[in-house]
């Protein structure tokens, strides 16, 4: 179920990112709204089947699922305008306890059958984000993405000054190759990429060697570059071996055609020398710098999430008199920021040298249920839903997340797990009651 959870969440952000940020024109406007509301409403459906998942005992029938198909393959690009779906109505006894889950589906299938022309009366404008907030974010100095380019960026400085202090043949190959081998988000990563260019390399250069020893000259150039160029780009998504064998044939009979050298050896020579240093200087960078600091970060990073949430909440409960928006926006992009940290930090660690992959992987439920909870406070924030919390439940609410993060920032087990059953957030909370489970039951933090 938390897989299932995860996939969906990483859907509707996918989808909500692609409508924010995508470029509209006039003459596909409605159809835009369309999706926009379609995103909002598959939001409802997500909860709601969330709901049933928590609080239903019996399962839901094979009617309710085969109209959510039905509703998938309306969506399906292909479908024409001119196609209805047509659902079929359950009586009250075949619902059972699932009306507002039906609800949810019935307004997604009123939404498809309605005409273009009526959507732009129930839309509701996108809040795309501005490039102030999008410069911010990405300038950030708590966004390991910053960190990390400030890493790669030292790195191939390092690359660049040996290249061009030290006599090599095209010495630009070089950082080029330190560039590629650091492409990996982990060390496994840059590890495999350096192991895979080098070897790819020495067999390209086998390759070229052949192609040369023909001379081609004139088109048969031109021929052997095309050839080999839509060899490269059916390959590249499949292995990055591959593609270092054809794309280092064709760098050197390039290099040789321009320069006119009849003896091409120093070419070779210097690809293979120029490959395997840019490939070490990223290795030995990466893995001096970058060998455990994602674990490391791990306790930080979920301890800062958390405390982003319970700042989320208190500003959700106390807007709710003047409902400022803006207030809440600011706390939002936070929270997301920190969670956009942790994720990226947890698929970094997996991949560390060396790395406890028992307690990475018990840590996961714990991350998806962060993630989780971000999730719902999101949707109250942007769909201004603010918290009606009594001062007792929202101190118990507050003191339930303090502790969590104190046990997470001094990597200790939690202790004395306090239920929370708030009626006005009975998601939010029953996700904060799976994650003091899952810390109380085993202390997964890397010593």
């Amino acid at each position: 179920m938390n897989n299932k959870r995860q996939m969906v969440i990483e859907a509707l952000r996918r989808g909500e990112e692609t409508l924010s940020s995508g470029f509209v024109s006039k003459k596909n406007k409605m159809k835009f709204n369309r999706f926009v509301l379609l995103n909002q409403y598959a939001n409802d459906l997500f909860l709601e089947l969330i709901e049933v998942s928590f609080y239903r005992s019996s399962k839901i029938s094979q009617e309710i699922i085969n109209m959510i198909r039905e509703l998938y393959k309306g969506i399906r690009p292909g479908n024409g305008e001119e196609n209805k779906i047509e659902l079929k109505r359950l009586s009250n006894e075949s619902a059972g306890e699932y009306h507002k889950l039906l609800d949810s589906i019935y307004d997604i299938e009123k939404l498809m059958n309605m005409p273009l022309e009526e959507i732009e009366s129930e839309v509701t404008t996108a809040v795309r984000p501005s490039r102030r907030m999008k410069l911010i974010k990405a300038m950030d100095m708590d966004f390991i993405v910053f960190i990390n380019s400030v890493r790669y960026g030292v790195v191939l400085s390092i690359s660049a000054i040996v290249a061009f202090c030290f006599p090599f043949t095209r010495p630009y190959w070089i950082p080029l190759s330190c560039a590629a081998v650091m492409f990996g988000t982990t060390i496994m990563a840059t590890f495999n990429r350096a192991i895979l260019r080098c070897f790819g390399t020495i067999i390209g250069v086998l390759i070229a060697t052949c192609i040369l020893s023909l001379h081609p000259a004139g088109i048969f150039v031109a021929i052997i570059n095309m050839i080999l160029t839509m060899i490269v780009e059916l390959v590249v998504v499949r292995n990055y071996a591959l593609v270092a064998m054809f794309i280092t044939p064709n760098a050197l009979i390039l290099a040789e055609a321009a320069t006119k050298i009849s003896d091409p050896s120093q070419f070779i020579t210097g690809r293979i020398t120029n490959i395997i240093v840019g490939s070490m200087i990223g290795l030995v960078g990466t893995y001096m710098i970058g060998r455990k600091s994602a674990s490391s970060r791990l306790p930080g990073l979920i301890t800062k999430l958390i405390r982003s949430q319970s700042r989320a909440i208190v500003r959700l409960e106390a807007n709710k008199e003047n409902s400022n928006i803006h207030d809440t926006q600011w706390i939002k992009e936070k929270m997301e920021i920190n969670l956009g940290n942790l994720k990226f930090a947890y698929n970094t660690a997996l991949g560390e040298i060396p790395r406890n992959q028992e307690k990475l992987e018990f840590m996961w439920p714990a991350i998806a249920s962060l993630e989780h909870i971000s999730y719902l406070i999101g949707k109250n924030i942007e769909g201004r839903e603010y918290m009606k919390l009594s001062d007792q439940d929202l101190a118990k609410i507050l003191m339930v997340l303090e502790k969590i993060a104190t046990a997470v920032e001094q990597k200790h087990v939690l202790k004395g797990i306090r239920t929370l059953a708030v009626a006005e957030i009975p998601k939010i909370c029953k996700e904060i009651n799976n994650l003091q489970e899952t810390l109380s039951m085993k202390n997964m933090f890397i010593q």
